[in-house]
């Protein structure tokens, strides 16, 4: 069992860590320790985890973005921290036994499929799509430290993306939390570039016209009465047929 003392300097160097990616203090807890329950045979357990880092400077549980732990306990301790993120439903976890090793650990499958589909909902997919991207920084980020490299700056956190959109992260966290609708035409194609999604199809998601749509449709409303009418019948064939006739306008083969 490493001596607390040992385990006290691992936890130190981890949140050095997580400093040098870019997240404030006050994002990142030691103490007093995060605490997760969990449930077993009917019963609740609280645990106790070195590090947790939040989303948010207000430390909510549902902006945890990350646990870790400083023990060396093998196996055993790895099974508990993957109970551990599935009780707090945290995506990542992290074992740092101090011998220049660093365990990452997802709690999810990638995330599912963050592309945007029909009717997918705007505030999830940019959501989804930035955890993918902040989940991998921050992976890129230990691996750098563990070989002494230097730490880059995580480019997807909330403050970072909302910087680089020109608006506030108070503001983009509650785009995702759907606290408030989503953001004009403009800030949409900047939050896509950014986290490098197709700006058209968020655009849609968010129930907005894209432009050059809008431009084609008004020279050619008949495709409009077409799209419609195809939707009633076939509402996959539609959308390859809208595809088509995009592909067409920005060729200029009408």
């Amino acid at each position: 069992m490493v001596h607390k003392r040992e385990t006290d300097n691992y936890i130190d160097q981890l949140h050095e860590w997580m400093i040098k990616l870019g997240y404030q203090e006050k994002q990142v807890q030691t103490w007093p320790k995060y605490e997760i329950k969990q449930s077993t045979n009917g019963k609740n357990i609280i645990h106790q985890v070195g590090l947790a880092v939040f989303r948010g400077e207000e430390r909510k549980n549902e902006d945890l973005i990350l646990i870790a732990e400083c023990e060396s306990r093998g196996n055993t301790g790895m099974e508990q921290l993957y109970k551990y993120l599935k009780s707090s439903g945290c995506p990542l976890g992290i074992w740092y036994d101090g011998n220049d090793i660093a365990v990452v650990i997802h709690a999810r499958d990638a995330l599912s499929e963050v592309l945007i589909r029909p009717g997918q909902n705007f505030a999830k997919s940019i959501k989804q799509r930035r955890e993918e991207l902040e989940l991998g920084s921050i992976r890129s980020g230990i691996d750098a430290a563990k070989n002494g490299k230097k730490i880059e700056r995580s480019r997807f956190s909330i403050r970072e993306v909302a910087k680089k959109a020109g608006i506030q992260p108070t503001y983009l966290s509650k785009i995702e939390r759907e606290e408030v609708g989503p953001p004009s035409e403009g800030v949409i194609n900047k939050i896509a570039i950014v986290l490098g999604m197709d700006a058209n199809g968020l655009m849609l998601a968010a129930g907005k016209m894209p432009a050059d749509l809008q431009r084609a449709l008004m020279i050619r409303p008949d495709i409009a009465t077409q799209l419609i009418n195809a939707m009633k019948d076939d509402s996959s064939q539609a959308i390859k047929e809208l595809i088509v006739q995009r592909k067409i306008i920005r060729e200029g083969e009408w």
